[in-house]
């Protein structure tokens, strides 16, 4: 098994324990199409919680989150005018009251 393999098999995993609480089928191929679509909507409405938006402070809490938890959290920061990309005691405790 090459690097390559090794690491799709891995992300597959993670896909399917992501999209395991939705209770999606999901392949590889149609989660990075669709990480891909919803990297086009962070920042706006549309966004679907799948694509990693945040600081490396939160990705240890965020990326184990449901997308429904992301998209609350990523909505959040937007209604307080909060940047996505930054890392304040006000991104703490939004993350904090939505992720328990």
């Amino acid at each position: 098994m090459n690097l390559v393999t090794a690491l799709a098999d891995k992300y597959q995993v993670f896909a399917e324990k992501k999209y395991e609480i939705m209770k999606l089928p999901i392949t590889l191929d149609a989660h990075l199409a669709l990480i891909k679509l919803d990297e086009k909507y962070i920042a706006t409405d549309n966004y679907m919680g799948i694509a990693f938006f945040w600081d490396d402070a939160y990705k240890h809490t965020l990326r184990s989150a449901s997308p429904v938890q992301c998209k609350k959290v990523h909505d959040a920061w937007l209604k307080a005018n909060l940047d996505l990309a930054e890392e304040s005691p006000q991104h703490q405790a939004i993350l904090d009251k939505i992720i328990k």
